[in-house]
Protein backbone atom coordinates (compact mmCIF):
# COMPACT_ATOMS: atom_id res chain seq x y z
CA UNK A 1 0.00 0.00 0.00
CA UNK A 2 1.44 3.52 -1.11
CA UNK A 3 1.82 6.01 2.04
CA UNK A 4 -0.49 8.34 0.21
CA UNK A 5 -3.23 5.61 0.48
CA UNK A 6 -3.18 5.84 4.27
CA UNK A 7 -5.14 7.90 6.68
CA UNK A 8 -5.04 8.19 10.52
CA UNK A 9 -7.38 5.80 12.02
CA UNK A 10 -6.83 3.15 10.11
CA UNK A 11 -6.09 -0.72 11.58
CA UNK A 12 -3.72 -3.67 10.91
CA UNK A 13 -1.70 -6.21 12.52
CA UNK A 14 2.30 -6.41 12.73
CA UNK A 15 3.75 -9.82 12.71
CA UNK A 16 7.21 -10.77 14.81
CA UNK A 17 8.83 -13.56 17.27
CA UNK A 18 8.02 -12.84 21.25
CA UNK A 19 9.25 -16.54 21.96
CA UNK A 20 11.40 -19.51 20.08
CA UNK A 21 10.62 -18.79 16.36
CA UNK A 22 7.12 -18.69 16.48
CA UNK A 23 5.36 -15.31 14.52
CA UNK A 24 3.14 -13.31 16.44
CA UNK A 25 0.48 -10.95 15.57
CA UNK A 26 -0.11 -8.02 17.23
CA UNK A 27 -2.72 -4.93 16.70
CA UNK A 28 -1.47 -1.08 14.91
CA UNK A 29 -3.69 1.43 14.56
CA UNK A 30 -2.14 4.09 12.24
CA UNK A 31 -1.82 7.68 14.44
CA UNK A 32 -0.43 9.77 11.20
CA UNK A 33 1.76 10.73 8.17
CA UNK A 34 5.20 12.84 9.56
CA UNK A 35 8.12 14.17 8.25
CA UNK A 36 10.59 16.49 8.53
CA UNK A 37 12.17 18.56 5.91
CA UNK A 38 12.66 17.85 1.95
CA UNK A 39 15.73 15.61 3.03
CA UNK A 40 13.63 13.10 5.87
CA UNK A 41 11.26 11.36 4.08
CA UNK A 42 7.72 10.37 5.62
CA UNK A 43 7.07 7.68 8.09
CA UNK A 44 3.92 6.27 9.52
CA UNK A 45 3.01 7.30 13.39
CA UNK A 46 1.31 4.39 15.01
CA UNK A 47 0.35 2.74 18.32
CA UNK A 48 0.42 -1.28 18.93
CA UNK A 49 -1.19 -3.14 21.31
CA UNK A 50 -2.81 -6.46 22.24
CA UNK A 51 -1.39 -10.11 21.32
CA UNK A 52 2.33 -10.51 23.74
CA UNK A 53 2.96 -6.89 23.24
CA UNK A 54 1.75 -5.42 26.74
CA UNK A 55 3.38 -8.90 28.66
CA UNK A 56 6.55 -7.65 27.25
CA UNK A 57 6.41 -4.10 27.95
CA UNK A 58 5.81 -2.95 24.35
CA UNK A 59 8.07 -2.71 21.59
CA UNK A 60 11.70 -4.27 22.56
CA UNK A 61 15.09 -3.84 20.53
CA UNK A 62 14.82 -6.68 17.67
CA UNK A 63 12.01 -5.65 16.44
CA UNK A 64 12.78 -3.59 13.85
CA UNK A 65 11.65 -4.53 10.94
CA UNK A 66 8.83 -6.26 11.98
CA UNK A 67 5.96 -5.26 8.69
CA UNK A 68 2.73 -4.38 9.34
CA UNK A 69 0.11 -4.52 7.20
CA UNK A 70 -3.03 -2.73 6.24
CA UNK A 71 -5.96 -4.04 4.87
CA UNK A 72 -4.11 -7.06 4.03
CA UNK A 73 -1.24 -5.13 2.47
CA UNK A 74 2.33 -4.14 3.56
CA UNK A 75 2.92 -1.01 4.52
CA UNK A 76 6.05 -1.03 6.18
CA UNK A 77 8.56 -1.56 8.87
CA UNK A 78 8.52 -0.93 12.21
CA UNK A 79 11.77 0.76 12.97
CA UNK A 80 11.79 3.86 15.48
CA UNK A 81 10.71 4.34 19.10
CA UNK A 82 11.00 6.70 21.67
CA UNK A 83 12.74 5.47 24.54
CA UNK A 84 11.64 6.33 28.32
CA UNK A 85 8.25 6.16 26.91
CA UNK A 86 5.53 3.71 27.10
CA UNK A 87 7.00 1.68 24.10
CA UNK A 88 3.90 1.41 22.43
CA UNK A 89 4.30 4.23 20.15
CA UNK A 90 6.42 3.93 17.08
CA UNK A 91 7.03 5.19 13.36
CA UNK A 92 6.91 2.90 10.39
CA UNK A 93 8.95 2.84 7.25
CA UNK A 94 7.32 2.70 4.16
CA UNK A 95 8.08 -0.09 2.52
CA UNK A 96 8.35 2.64 -0.88
CA UNK A 97 11.27 3.54 0.46
CA UNK A 98 12.88 0.49 1.53
CA UNK A 99 12.46 -1.15 -2.10
CA UNK A 100 14.59 1.54 -3.08
CA UNK A 101 17.23 -0.62 -1.58
CA UNK A 102 16.66 -3.21 -4.10
CA UNK A 103 17.38 -0.62 -6.83
CA UNK A 104 21.33 -0.12 -6.04
CA UNK A 105 22.74 -0.40 -9.73
CA UNK A 106 25.24 -3.14 -11.21
CA UNK A 107 27.83 -4.57 -8.53
CA UNK A 108 25.24 -4.92 -6.12
CA UNK A 109 22.37 -7.02 -5.12
CA UNK A 110 19.22 -5.59 -6.93
CA UNK A 111 16.19 -7.01 -8.86
CA UNK A 112 16.25 -9.24 -12.21
CA UNK A 113 15.84 -6.98 -15.44
CA UNK A 114 12.39 -8.60 -15.97
CA UNK A 115 10.76 -8.02 -12.51
CA UNK A 116 8.02 -6.42 -12.55
CA UNK A 117 7.76 -2.94 -11.02
CA UNK A 118 4.22 -2.43 -9.98
CA UNK A 119 5.38 -1.31 -6.19
CA UNK A 120 7.79 0.92 -7.81
CA UNK A 121 8.40 4.35 -6.49
CA UNK A 122 8.04 7.51 -7.84
CA UNK A 123 9.59 10.69 -6.69
CA UNK A 124 11.28 9.08 -3.87
CA UNK A 125 14.96 9.87 -3.51
CA UNK A 126 17.51 6.79 -3.75
CA UNK A 127 19.50 8.12 -0.54
CA UNK A 128 17.69 10.07 1.56
CA UNK A 129 19.57 11.26 5.08
CA UNK A 130 16.26 10.40 7.01
CA UNK A 131 15.98 11.58 10.40
CA UNK A 132 19.63 12.66 10.80
CA UNK A 133 19.59 11.23 13.88
CA UNK A 134 22.87 12.83 15.14
CA UNK A 135 22.43 16.16 16.14
CA UNK A 136 20.86 18.17 13.27
CA UNK A 137 17.46 20.28 14.12
CA UNK A 138 14.41 19.67 12.48
CA UNK A 139 10.33 20.44 11.82
CA UNK A 140 8.41 18.00 12.31
CA UNK A 141 5.11 18.25 10.27
CA UNK A 142 2.04 16.68 10.69
CA UNK A 143 1.45 16.02 6.83
CA UNK A 144 -2.31 15.49 7.21
CA UNK A 145 -3.53 18.29 9.29
CA UNK A 146 -0.65 21.05 8.04
CA UNK A 147 -0.17 20.90 11.66
CA UNK A 148 4.05 21.96 12.87
CA UNK A 149 5.06 20.93 16.05
CA UNK A 150 7.38 22.64 18.12
CA UNK A 151 11.06 22.62 16.76
CA UNK A 152 13.07 19.82 18.18
CA UNK A 153 16.34 17.63 17.98
CA UNK A 154 14.87 14.56 16.50
CA UNK A 155 17.22 12.46 18.65
CA UNK A 156 15.43 14.14 21.62
CA UNK A 157 12.27 12.29 20.24
CA UNK A 158 12.58 8.87 18.63
CA UNK A 159 15.54 6.98 17.33
CA UNK A 160 15.92 3.29 15.87
CA UNK A 161 14.92 0.22 18.02
CA UNK A 162 17.64 -1.77 17.02
CA UNK A 163 21.27 -0.13 17.44
CA UNK A 164 22.06 -2.21 19.92
CA UNK A 165 25.19 -5.19 19.13
CA UNK A 166 24.49 -8.25 21.61
CA UNK A 167 27.98 -9.78 22.75
CA UNK A 168 28.06 -13.09 23.83
CA UNK A 169 31.41 -14.81 24.39
CA UNK A 170 32.99 -11.54 26.18
CA UNK A 171 33.15 -10.52 29.61
CA UNK A 172 34.76 -7.58 31.72
CA UNK A 173 37.25 -5.74 30.77
CA UNK A 174 37.38 -7.41 27.01
CA UNK A 175 33.67 -6.14 26.84
CA UNK A 176 34.40 -2.87 28.37
CA UNK A 177 37.21 -2.12 26.18
CA UNK A 178 35.13 -3.47 22.74
CA UNK A 179 32.34 -1.50 23.78
CA UNK A 180 34.75 1.12 23.50
CA UNK A 181 35.88 0.65 20.08
CA UNK A 182 32.26 -0.24 18.98
CA UNK A 183 31.34 3.44 20.52
CA UNK A 184 33.65 5.00 18.00
CA UNK A 185 30.97 4.21 15.03
CA UNK A 186 27.77 4.57 17.32
CA UNK A 187 27.01 1.36 18.38
CA UNK A 188 26.09 0.15 21.63
CA UNK A 189 27.19 -2.97 22.95
CA UNK A 190 25.33 -4.89 25.28
CA UNK A 191 25.93 -7.69 27.31
CA UNK A 192 25.11 -11.52 26.08
CA UNK A 193 23.95 -13.96 28.34
CA UNK A 194 26.96 -16.44 27.90
CA UNK A 195 26.43 -20.01 28.10
CA UNK A 196 23.94 -19.63 25.53
CA UNK A 197 23.73 -22.13 23.14
CA UNK A 198 26.20 -21.78 20.22
CA UNK A 199 25.78 -22.20 16.45
CA UNK A 200 28.27 -24.70 15.07
CA UNK A 201 30.72 -22.74 12.62
CA UNK A 202 29.03 -25.49 9.80
CA UNK A 203 25.74 -25.28 10.71
CA UNK A 204 24.48 -23.53 7.53
CA UNK A 205 21.19 -22.81 5.04
CA UNK A 206 17.66 -22.43 5.94
CA UNK A 207 15.75 -25.18 7.23
CA UNK A 208 12.57 -26.66 7.74
CA UNK A 209 12.63 -25.21 11.58
CA UNK A 210 12.98 -21.75 10.29
CA UNK A 211 12.28 -20.15 7.12
CA UNK A 212 13.01 -16.18 6.82
CA UNK A 213 9.84 -14.92 6.09
CA UNK A 214 7.79 -11.52 6.91
CA UNK A 215 7.79 -11.54 10.93
CA UNK A 216 10.51 -13.60 11.47
CA UNK A 217 13.75 -13.09 14.11
CA UNK A 218 16.94 -12.62 12.43
CA UNK A 219 20.46 -11.45 13.52
CA UNK A 220 22.94 -9.32 11.73
CA UNK A 221 26.43 -10.50 13.38
CA UNK A 222 29.79 -9.44 12.85
CA UNK A 223 31.12 -12.53 14.59
CA UNK A 224 29.95 -15.70 14.57
CA UNK A 225 31.56 -18.82 16.54
CA UNK A 226 33.18 -18.88 20.72
CA UNK A 227 31.96 -15.14 20.60
CA UNK A 228 28.55 -13.81 18.78
CA UNK A 229 28.75 -10.12 17.95
CA UNK A 230 25.55 -8.86 15.80
CA UNK A 231 22.07 -7.14 16.34
CA UNK A 232 18.43 -8.88 16.34
CA UNK A 233 16.36 -7.38 13.98
CA UNK A 234 13.06 -9.08 12.08
CA UNK A 235 12.17 -9.79 8.12
CA UNK A 236 10.13 -7.40 6.92
CA UNK A 237 9.63 -8.38 2.61
CA UNK A 238 10.80 -10.95 0.78
CA UNK A 239 11.08 -11.81 -2.63
CA UNK A 240 13.03 -14.78 -3.96
CA UNK A 241 16.20 -15.49 -2.23
CA UNK A 242 16.33 -11.25 -1.19
CA UNK A 243 14.99 -10.08 2.05
CA UNK A 244 14.39 -6.49 3.16
CA UNK A 245 14.72 -5.81 6.94
CA UNK A 246 15.09 -3.30 10.02
CA UNK A 247 13.71 -0.21 7.87
CA UNK A 248 16.74 1.75 9.23
CA UNK A 249 20.45 1.27 9.30
CA UNK A 250 22.20 -1.39 10.87
CA UNK A 251 25.93 0.58 10.39
CA UNK A 252 25.11 2.42 7.33
CA UNK A 253 27.75 1.28 5.23
CA UNK A 254 26.00 1.11 2.23
CA UNK A 255 27.20 -2.11 0.29
CA UNK A 256 28.35 -4.03 2.73
CA UNK A 257 28.70 -7.97 3.74
CA UNK A 258 27.67 -8.97 7.07
CA UNK A 259 26.44 -12.73 8.40
CA UNK A 260 22.65 -13.32 8.09
CA UNK A 261 21.47 -15.51 10.72
CA UNK A 262 18.48 -17.09 11.85
CA UNK A 263 17.53 -16.21 15.27
CA UNK A 264 16.00 -18.00 18.58
CA UNK A 265 14.30 -15.78 20.74
CA UNK A 266 14.75 -16.73 24.46
CA UNK A 267 12.46 -13.72 25.91
CA UNK A 268 12.01 -10.20 25.76
CA UNK A 269 12.75 -8.29 28.84
CA UNK A 270 11.20 -5.54 30.14
CA UNK A 271 13.43 -2.55 30.69
CA UNK A 272 12.69 1.02 31.63
CA UNK A 273 14.91 2.77 28.62
CA UNK A 274 13.44 0.05 26.26
CA UNK A 275 12.75 -3.93 26.32
CA UNK A 276 14.90 -6.23 24.13
CA UNK A 277 14.93 -9.78 22.85
CA UNK A 278 17.45 -11.98 24.39
CA UNK A 279 18.19 -14.50 21.54
CA UNK A 280 21.39 -16.61 20.01
CA UNK A 281 22.25 -17.30 16.12
CA UNK A 282 20.99 -20.70 15.14
CA UNK A 283 22.70 -20.86 11.54
CA UNK A 284 24.19 -18.91 8.93
CA UNK A 285 21.86 -18.18 6.10
CA UNK A 286 23.22 -15.34 4.16
CA UNK A 287 24.57 -12.27 4.12
CA UNK A 288 23.88 -8.83 4.43
CA UNK A 289 24.63 -7.12 1.14
CA UNK A 290 23.25 -3.88 1.47
CA UNK A 291 23.22 -1.64 4.66
CA UNK A 292 21.90 1.87 4.37
CA UNK A 293 19.20 4.57 5.58
CA UNK A 294 16.26 2.76 4.89
CA UNK A 295 17.32 -0.29 5.86
CA UNK A 296 19.13 -3.42 4.93
CA UNK A 297 19.24 -5.84 2.46
CA UNK A 298 20.03 -9.55 2.83
CA UNK A 299 20.49 -12.30 0.27
CA UNK A 300 19.62 -16.30 1.17
CA UNK A 301 22.39 -18.84 0.80
CA UNK A 302 25.04 -16.44 -0.45
CA UNK A 303 28.01 -16.06 2.70
CA UNK A 304 30.79 -13.00 3.19
CA UNK A 305 33.93 -13.20 2.90
CA UNK A 306 35.10 -15.22 6.34
CA UNK A 307 38.47 -14.13 8.10
CA UNK A 308 38.48 -17.09 10.78
CA UNK A 309 40.74 -16.12 14.05
CA UNK A 310 42.20 -19.35 16.21
CA UNK A 311 44.09 -18.53 19.57
CA UNK A 312 45.22 -20.81 21.28
CA UNK A 313 46.58 -19.73 25.24
CA UNK A 314 48.64 -22.32 27.46
CA UNK A 315 49.22 -21.49 31.00
CA UNK A 316 52.66 -22.84 31.78
CA UNK A 317 52.23 -22.69 35.57
CA UNK A 318 48.98 -24.85 35.53
CA UNK A 319 49.15 -27.00 32.49
CA UNK A 320 45.53 -25.33 31.30
CA UNK A 321 45.01 -24.75 27.68
CA UNK A 322 42.49 -22.66 26.14
CA UNK A 323 41.15 -22.45 22.92
CA UNK A 324 38.84 -19.74 20.56
CA UNK A 325 37.69 -20.19 17.61
CA UNK A 326 35.99 -17.07 16.05
CA UNK A 327 34.52 -16.04 11.95
CA UNK A 328 34.78 -12.36 11.67
CA UNK A 329 33.38 -9.94 8.81
CA UNK A 330 35.97 -8.94 6.61
CA UNK A 331 35.98 -5.31 7.95
CA UNK A 332 39.24 -2.93 8.10
CA UNK A 333 37.79 -0.88 11.34
CA UNK A 334 36.91 -3.78 13.41
CA UNK A 335 39.81 -5.60 12.88
CA UNK A 336 42.11 -4.61 15.51
CA UNK A 337 39.23 -4.28 18.29
CA UNK A 338 38.13 -8.04 17.81
CA UNK A 339 41.44 -9.40 17.55
CA UNK A 340 42.47 -6.91 20.69
CA UNK A 341 40.00 -8.07 22.89
CA UNK A 342 39.34 -11.57 21.47
CA UNK A 343 43.09 -12.10 22.85
CA UNK A 344 42.60 -10.62 26.35
CA UNK A 345 39.27 -12.56 26.76
CA UNK A 346 41.26 -15.73 26.07
CA UNK A 347 44.08 -15.20 28.09
CA UNK A 348 41.69 -14.12 31.21
CA UNK A 349 39.78 -17.52 30.62
CA UNK A 350 43.03 -19.57 30.63
CA UNK A 351 44.38 -18.09 34.32
CA UNK A 352 41.76 -16.68 35.13
CA UNK A 353 43.78 -13.48 37.03
CA UNK A 354 44.70 -10.11 35.75
CA UNK A 355 48.57 -9.50 36.92
CA UNK A 356 52.08 -9.81 36.96
CA UNK A 357 53.57 -12.61 34.30
CA UNK A 358 55.82 -13.50 30.81
CA UNK A 359 54.24 -14.40 28.05
CA UNK A 360 55.11 -15.55 24.52
CA UNK A 361 53.13 -14.93 21.97
CA UNK A 362 53.08 -15.93 17.95
CA UNK A 363 50.97 -14.24 15.22
CA UNK A 364 50.47 -16.38 12.40
CA UNK A 365 48.48 -14.70 9.44
CA UNK A 366 48.19 -16.14 5.91
CA UNK A 367 46.82 -14.16 3.12
CA UNK A 368 45.10 -14.97 0.27
CA UNK A 369 48.89 -15.23 -2.00
CA UNK A 370 51.69 -16.39 -0.07
CA UNK A 371 53.35 -12.91 -0.01
CA UNK A 372 51.12 -11.26 2.29
CA UNK A 373 51.86 -14.12 5.10
CA UNK A 374 52.83 -11.92 8.32
CA UNK A 375 54.95 -14.06 11.16
CA UNK A 376 55.80 -12.51 14.14
CA UNK A 377 57.21 -13.81 17.59
CA UNK A 378 57.67 -12.33 20.21
CA UNK A 379 57.86 -12.15 24.47
CA UNK A 380 56.64 -9.85 27.01
CA UNK A 381 57.14 -9.37 30.58
CA UNK A 382 55.23 -7.02 32.98
CA UNK A 383 54.74 -6.52 36.56
CA UNK A 384 50.85 -5.32 36.49
CA UNK A 385 49.23 -7.04 33.43
CA UNK A 386 50.65 -9.84 31.24
CA UNK A 387 47.58 -10.06 29.03
CA UNK A 388 47.79 -6.33 27.92
CA UNK A 389 51.44 -5.99 27.61
CA UNK A 390 50.84 -9.29 25.40
CA UNK A 391 48.97 -7.74 22.60
CA UNK A 392 50.93 -4.49 22.20
CA UNK A 393 52.14 -5.25 18.44
CA UNK A 394 48.21 -6.70 17.23
CA UNK A 395 47.63 -2.88 16.46
CA UNK A 396 50.26 -2.30 14.13
CA UNK A 397 50.27 -5.70 12.87
CA UNK A 398 46.41 -4.69 11.52
CA UNK A 399 47.38 -1.25 10.61
CA UNK A 400 49.64 -3.19 8.38
CA UNK A 401 46.76 -5.60 6.86
CA UNK A 402 43.57 -2.72 6.92
CA UNK A 403 46.16 0.51 6.04
CA UNK A 404 49.57 0.06 4.33
CA UNK A 405 49.84 1.94 0.72
CA UNK A 406 50.99 -0.73 -1.56
CA UNK A 407 48.12 -3.29 -2.24
CA UNK A 408 44.80 -5.05 -0.45
CA UNK A 409 45.65 -7.71 1.78
CA UNK A 410 42.72 -10.78 1.96
CA UNK A 411 43.44 -12.63 5.02
CA UNK A 412 42.38 -16.19 4.56
CA UNK A 413 43.35 -16.90 8.51
CA UNK A 414 44.86 -15.79 11.53
CA UNK A 415 46.69 -17.68 14.22
CA UNK A 416 47.68 -16.54 17.79
CA UNK A 417 49.81 -18.90 19.95
CA UNK A 418 50.77 -18.03 23.49
CA UNK A 419 51.95 -19.73 26.48
CA UNK A 420 52.62 -17.94 29.58
CA UNK A 421 53.41 -18.08 33.12
CA UNK A 422 53.11 -15.67 36.29
CA UNK A 423 56.71 -15.65 36.67
CA UNK A 424 58.28 -12.35 35.64
CA UNK A 425 61.20 -13.56 33.37
CA UNK A 426 62.79 -10.20 32.68
CA UNK A 427 66.31 -8.39 32.83
CA UNK A 428 68.46 -5.00 32.90
CA UNK A 429 71.85 -4.64 31.17
CA UNK A 430 74.05 -3.06 34.17
CA UNK A 431 77.52 -3.25 32.58
CA UNK A 432 79.49 -4.40 29.54
CA UNK A 433 83.15 -5.30 29.14
CA UNK A 434 85.61 -5.72 25.90
CA UNK A 435 88.56 -8.18 25.88
CA UNK A 436 90.15 -4.80 24.72
CA UNK A 437 90.31 -1.25 23.90
CA UNK A 438 91.75 -1.51 20.48
CA UNK A 439 91.13 -3.68 17.78
CA UNK A 440 92.40 -4.22 14.58
CA UNK A 441 90.54 -3.85 11.37
CA UNK A 442 88.90 -7.43 11.01
CA UNK A 443 89.37 -8.94 13.96
CA UNK A 444 87.30 -10.41 16.69
CA UNK A 445 85.41 -8.44 19.32
CA UNK A 446 84.36 -9.89 22.79
CA UNK A 447 81.93 -8.37 24.68
CA UNK A 448 80.74 -9.87 27.82
CA UNK A 449 77.53 -8.52 29.07
CA UNK A 450 75.94 -8.39 33.21
CA UNK A 451 72.67 -8.78 33.16
CA UNK A 452 70.66 -8.32 36.39
CA UNK A 453 67.36 -10.36 36.38
CA UNK A 454 64.24 -9.82 38.45
CA UNK A 455 65.06 -11.10 41.78
CA UNK A 456 67.59 -13.98 40.82
CA UNK A 457 71.01 -12.10 41.14
CA UNK A 458 73.30 -11.93 37.87
CA UNK A 459 74.28 -13.55 34.69
CA UNK A 460 76.20 -13.27 32.03
CA UNK A 461 76.35 -13.29 28.11
CA UNK A 462 78.79 -12.97 25.68
CA UNK A 463 78.75 -11.60 22.40
CA UNK A 464 81.45 -12.41 19.68
CA UNK A 465 81.17 -9.86 16.59
CA UNK A 466 83.56 -9.02 13.77
CA UNK A 467 85.02 -5.98 13.57
CA UNK A 468 84.86 -4.01 9.66
CA UNK A 469 87.87 -4.12 7.49
CA UNK A 470 88.87 -0.24 7.84
CA UNK A 471 91.65 1.53 5.69
CA UNK A 472 91.83 4.80 8.46
CA UNK A 473 91.81 4.56 12.18
CA UNK A 474 88.76 5.27 13.41
CA UNK A 475 86.54 5.81 16.78
CA UNK A 476 83.64 3.15 17.41
CA UNK A 477 80.99 2.82 20.22
CA UNK A 478 79.83 -0.65 20.85
CA UNK A 479 75.54 -0.86 21.51
CA UNK A 480 74.32 -2.92 23.87
CA UNK A 481 70.25 -3.05 23.96
CA UNK A 482 67.20 -5.39 24.59
CA UNK A 483 65.44 -6.18 21.14
CA UNK A 484 62.80 -4.11 22.06
CA UNK A 485 64.90 -0.78 23.16
CA UNK A 486 65.17 1.58 20.38
CA UNK A 487 68.55 2.80 19.86
CA UNK A 488 69.12 5.97 21.68
CA UNK A 489 71.26 7.39 19.59
CA UNK A 490 68.77 6.57 16.77
CA UNK A 491 65.97 8.60 18.87
CA UNK A 492 68.59 11.39 19.01
CA UNK A 493 69.20 11.70 15.52
CA UNK A 494 65.99 10.26 14.06
CA UNK A 495 65.35 13.12 11.87
CA UNK A 496 68.92 12.61 9.98
CA UNK A 497 69.53 8.90 9.99
CA UNK A 498 66.33 6.94 10.54
CA UNK A 499 65.60 4.05 8.32
CA UNK A 500 63.36 4.94 5.00
CA UNK A 501 60.01 4.30 5.00
CA UNK A 502 59.40 0.63 3.33
CA UNK A 503 58.73 1.13 -0.29
CA UNK A 504 56.90 -2.05 -0.99
CA UNK A 505 54.27 -4.23 0.92
CA UNK A 506 57.19 -6.83 1.16
CA UNK A 507 59.58 -4.31 2.83
CA UNK A 508 56.90 -3.58 5.39
CA UNK A 509 55.76 -7.13 6.34
CA UNK A 510 60.09 -7.89 6.78
CA UNK A 511 60.35 -4.89 8.74
CA UNK A 512 57.94 -6.72 10.98
CA UNK A 513 58.70 -10.19 10.85
CA UNK A 514 62.18 -9.66 11.11
CA UNK A 515 62.52 -7.41 13.63
CA UNK A 516 64.21 -7.95 16.90
CA UNK A 517 62.42 -9.52 19.71
CA UNK A 518 62.02 -8.15 23.30
CA UNK A 519 64.05 -10.88 24.47
CA UNK A 520 66.84 -10.59 22.27
CA UNK A 521 69.96 -9.54 23.51
CA UNK A 522 71.32 -7.13 20.67
CA UNK A 523 74.66 -5.56 19.74
CA UNK A 524 75.72 -3.10 16.84
CA UNK A 525 79.03 -1.32 15.91
CA UNK A 526 78.57 2.54 15.23
CA UNK A 527 81.96 4.13 14.11
CA UNK A 528 81.98 7.70 13.10
CA UNK A 529 84.84 10.23 12.05
CA UNK A 530 87.53 10.39 14.74
CA UNK A 531 87.71 14.63 13.43
CA UNK A 532 83.85 14.97 14.19
CA UNK A 533 81.93 15.49 17.21
CA UNK A 534 79.71 12.86 18.48
CA UNK A 535 76.55 13.08 16.72
CA UNK A 536 78.73 14.14 13.57
CA UNK A 537 78.77 12.20 10.30
CA UNK A 538 77.94 9.20 12.39
CA UNK A 539 78.07 5.98 9.98
CA UNK A 540 76.62 2.47 11.31
CA UNK A 541 78.60 -0.69 10.04
CA UNK A 542 75.57 -1.89 8.07
CA UNK A 543 75.22 0.77 5.66
CA UNK A 544 79.45 1.05 5.50
CA UNK A 545 79.43 -2.98 4.70
CA UNK A 546 76.25 -2.86 2.38
CA UNK A 547 77.46 -3.75 -0.77
CA UNK A 548 79.47 -6.86 0.96
CA UNK A 549 75.93 -7.80 2.74
CA UNK A 550 78.64 -7.44 5.80
CA UNK A 551 76.40 -7.20 8.64
CA UNK A 552 78.13 -6.05 11.86
CA UNK A 553 74.91 -6.55 14.44
CA UNK A 554 74.68 -9.23 16.41
CA UNK A 555 71.42 -10.70 18.32
CA UNK A 556 71.07 -13.63 20.58
CA UNK A 557 67.73 -15.43 22.20
CA UNK A 558 68.14 -14.61 26.48
CA UNK A 559 64.72 -16.37 27.22
CA UNK A 560 63.79 -13.33 28.99
CA UNK A 561 62.67 -9.27 28.27
CA UNK A 562 65.88 -7.65 28.38
CA UNK A 563 65.42 -3.63 29.03
CA UNK A 564 68.16 -0.79 28.64
CA UNK A 565 70.85 0.20 26.84
CA UNK A 566 74.70 1.01 27.32
CA UNK A 567 77.48 1.24 25.18
CA UNK A 568 80.77 1.23 25.55
CA UNK A 569 83.60 3.15 23.01
CA UNK A 570 86.88 1.58 21.39
CA UNK A 571 89.18 2.18 18.74
CA UNK A 572 89.96 0.54 15.19
CA UNK A 573 93.23 0.56 13.49
CA UNK A 574 93.66 -0.54 10.31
Amino acid sequence: MHIEDIRPGMCGIGKTVFHGTKIEDFNVEIIDIISGDQSSGEYILAQLNGGQLKKVGGISAGMSGSPVYVEDKLIGAISHTWELSEHNLCLITPIERMLTLLEFPKGTIGLDDNQDYERAIHDVPNDTDSLRLKSETEILKNVSLGQNFKKTKMNDIFSPITTSLFINGLSGRAFDNLSNDLMKINLRAIQGMNGLYQSKLDNIGEDEAFKAEPGAAIGIQLTRGDVNIGSIGTVTYRMGDKLLALGHPFMRRGESAFFLSSVYIYHSLPNIVMPFKIGTPIKLIGQVSQDRDAGIVGVLNTYPRIVPLKIQVEDLDTGRHYQMGIQMIDDDFLLEPFISNFTIQAIDNTVDRIGEGSAMIEIDINGAIQEHKIFRKNMYCSKNDIATETIMEIPEISDLITGNYFEKIDLNEISIRISLTREIKCGRIEEIKLNKETFASGSTLEAKIKIRTFREGLIEKKMIMQIPYLTDESEAVLVIRGGGIIDQFSEENSNEYSEKNPSTLKEAIKDISERTSNNELVAEIILYNHENTWGDEIMGVDSMNEEAGHLNVSRIDTGMVIEGFMEIPFRITP
